[in-house]
């Protein structure tokens, strides 16, 4: 399938450039499990996968290609819901603008739930809850050659500004912020993190890493406003 934002029609089969949608989410809902959805340079709606076995793959890479919340009350993709979903494939994709908040006691990842990311820059997103607040990048996801970067999870007890039990692998995380009385983990929370830079990350506790495991990386210049500015409880 292909979708491009400038000519495409949702109408349209999708089945080549010429009768491309508009929407990804319009050639997610056609796609069948196995196949692939190519997505032309341009900016696009937030979508939601289900775990759908897809890849979603960028023309251009994440410099020209967007999903963007436009700072409303969603998430930017909600590619599951269940925890061991990670079989949609993100790839090359600028997630921005995110500003989520449940109506529940929790809220769960402003630029992605779940899902597999390569690729990709996650920027300017935000979780946010009066309770419990978890990954205001990404909540529960394999990111691989991932720029994470000025994203917030807000919220008394807010876990995981960058990364919330994620797997990441040759990733970077910077300027990431934890605001709440109770905060950890700035960059990641209960991660496991291979080959990856962590810096200047914000937290009450472990500014750049709260528990986890993190393996080959480089952490520095974190700030935790309680202490343990880089690493808190993990494992190297």
């Amino acid at each position: 399938f292909y979708v491009d934002a400038q000519n495409g029609n949702d109408a349209n089969d999708g089945l080549s450039r010429t009768k491309a949608k508009k929407t990804i989410q319009a050639a997610i809902d056609a796609a069948l499990p196995g196949e692939t959805v190519t997505v032309l340079a341009g900016r696009y709606k937030p979508i939601v996968c289900n775990n759908k076995k897809i890849a979603i793959v960028s023309e251009r890479g994440a410099s020209e290609t967007f999903i963007d919340a436009a700072n409303t009350n969603v998430c930017c993709a909600m590619l599951s819901a269940s925890y061991s979903g990670t079989n949609t494939l993100l790839r090359g994709f600028t997630l921005c603008n995110a500003d989520y908040e449940s109506p529940y006691w929790y809220s769960n990842g402003g630029g992605v739930c779940y899902g597999t990311l390569e690729d990709c820059v996650i920027t300017n997103c935000c979780v946010r809850n009066s309770d419990t607040a978890r990954g205001g990048a990404c909540y529960n996801g394999v990111l691989r050659r991932c720029l994470i970067v000025d994203n917030r999870a807000v919220g008394d007890d807010a876990c995981g500004g960058g990364c919330y039990q994620s797997e990441l692998y040759d990733c970077v995380l910077m300027y990431n912020t934890c605001e709440g009385r109770y905060s950890e983990g700035g960059g990641s929370y209960y991660g496991t993190l291979v080959n990856c830079t962590l810096c200047d990350n914000v937290a009450t506790n472990g500014g750049g890493a709260y528990y986890g495991t993190l393996k080959n990386c480089i952490v520095w210049r974190n700030q935790g406003r309680s202490g343990y500015d880089n690493i808190y409880y993990s494992t190297c």
